[in-house]
């Protein structure tokens, strides 16, 4: 026991220590009680929910000679050793994927004919039965429906949409649910109490919420950890040894784009990623983060869904943030985020999509990353930073003006030139990307700043190909050629 893997190690010996999935226990509890074990189970549900862990439970009380009336197995019992022990003869339990053919199919229709060894029953369990083939399927039909009263089969699945309809109807299915980071944060801890390991909550929750509701995950990621021999685990060494993002990570990140610091954002990009962190696990991060940003905005019942799952200080941070971002801004964030994920191989470095999406994000001045309300209530005195209160003087005009991301103006002079030279632009396109420039002849600037022009369209398909850094570069340079300035360039979809 002391070299297995923890989900092995601490797999639950009883169905009291099944952790979630009390509708499957409750059901099958009963069933051991009054003795009406049906013929044939189908559980499914995603991995690492537990699936192949209660049908071996159900095997093990199912042939047990100790438990009596109660639905427990003694875990005394020959059999019940055997089972513990991977020897058992009447629990045979059969890969799917790698025995999927119909010979497969027929050779457990000729052994299943033969009674248990010991026990009262001969159960079979079918691991990943998606993968069984049609005609296997159709040749188990018989065999499944009116089975000999000794054999019990078991079949496991995290795609049971793939199954055959009259196999479904042959079964008594349940349907296994993701565990929730809460349920899977007291498993961590429970394990890590057994071996005499010190863990931060904020670890254990940090490995729940990457685990993604599947306890094997969690567990695995959990003695990952534990090889390295401390004692003590924390939070900053959680996230270097499995690459992981806290939501005190995240944070800074959201602070940067809230303030619409471009520079800001990028520079912390650069940072993590020179970290040797992957843009992938940082998207799936920002992903969860903003979630719960969004549904602390929308109701104190999802919120309060949130401060459960998270420190106490995290949810304060992260509360405060979600006051202060905009919605639709939060949404346009939300939303870009997938297409930064697609595009993640189209670039010559992967931080390049999301640095593109940053950019063309803080970019389009139509969002304000802070609530007006907000703003107000906490300084009355401060100006709104809305464009169209944002007249200057001629007086103001002639004075040099430092810029920051967060503070350009819409410059009406601009759109007005790249308006009037837009067929020229168009044309300039045309020789180098032909298809990009049909479509930019459906398209039409909507705003300028000194330095930036954005597009507008009707079709996300031209938004995504705009975005791309190398048609972005050619439309760029047909500005610059053109209008005889360089400016920065995004496209956003029409409302």
């Amino acid at each position: 026991m002391k070299d297995l893997v923890l989900y092995r190690k601490y797999r639950p010996q009883t169905f009291s220590e099944v952790v979630g999935q009390e509708h499957v226990v409750r059901t099958l509890k009963n069933s051991l009680v009054e003795n009406k074990l049906a013929h044939a189970y189908l559980l499914a549900g995603p991995r690492g929910s537990g699936k192949t862990t209660i049908a071996r439970l159900l095997a093990k009380a199912a042939n047990c000679s100790g438990r009596g009336q109660s639905p427990e197995p003694c875990n005394k019992c020959a059999s019940c050793e055997d089972v513990n022990s991977g020897r058992s003869l009447d629990l045979i339990e059969i890969d799917a994927a790698s025995n999927r053919g119909i010979d497969e199919i027929r050779a457990l229709r000729e052994n299943v004919r033969f009674g248990p060894s010991s026990g009262r029953y001969k159960i079979y369990l079918i691991d990943e039965a998606h993968m069984i083939t049609k005609d296997a399927f159709n040749a188990f039909l018989k065999t499944l429906e009116e089975p000999p009263a000794h054999a019990i089969f078991i079949l496991a699945t995290t795609e049971a949409h793939r199954l055959l309809a009259t196999i479904i109807s042959r079964t008594q299915r349940f349907d296994f649910k993701r565990l929730s980071p809460v349920e899977l944060a007291g498993r961590l801890e429970t394990i890590c109490k057994k071996e005499n390991v010190s863990v931060e909550p904020e670890t254990l929750k940090l490995i729940a919420h990457e685990a993604d509701g599947a306890a094997r995950d969690a567990e695995g990621m959990l003695g990952q950890i534990l090889a390295t021999g401390e004692k003590k685990i924390t939070l900053a060494h959680t996230e270097e040894i499995l690459g992981l993002f806290s939501p005190r990570k995240i944070k800074a990140l959201i602070d940067f784009v809230a303030a619409q610091d471009r520079a800001g954002a990028l520079n912390w990009l650069h940072q993590t990623v020179e970290a040797g962190y992957d843009v992938g696990q940082l998207l799936k991060a920002l992903n969860h983060y903003l979630r719960k940003m969004m549904m602390v905005k929308l109701s104190p019942e999802l919120a309060l869904k949130v401060k459960q799952e998270l420190a106490e200080e995290d949810y304060a941070t992260l509360a405060a943030q979600a006051q202060n971002v905009n919605h639709d801004f939060l949404i346009s964030l939300i939303s870009t985020l997938p297409q930064v994920k697609q595009g993640l191989d189209h670039y010559p470095l992967p931080q390049m999509a999301l640095e593109v999406a940053l950019i063309n994000l803080l970019s389009d001045k139509r969002h304000e990353t802070r609530d007006m309300v907000a703003t107000q209530a906490q300084n009355p005195k401060s100006e709104t930073l809305n464009p169209k209160q944002t007249q200057v003087s001629n007086d103001q005009k002639s004075k040099p003006e430092i810029r920051n991301p967060s503070s350009e103006t819409q410059d009406s002079n601009v759109l007005n030139l790249i308006q009037s030279k837009w067929p020229e632009v168009i044309n300039e396109v045309r020789p180098h990307n032909h298809s990009l420039s049909g479509f930019l002849m459906g398209m039409k600037p909507q705003s300028a700043t000194a330095d930036s022009i954005t597009l507008v369209t009707k079709y996300s398909f031209h938004r995504d190909r705009l975005s791309e850094l190398k048609n972005k570069k050619i439309i760029e340079d047909a500005v610059a050629k053109i209008a005889g300035r360089r400016l920065i360039l995004s496209c956003i979809l029409e409302k």
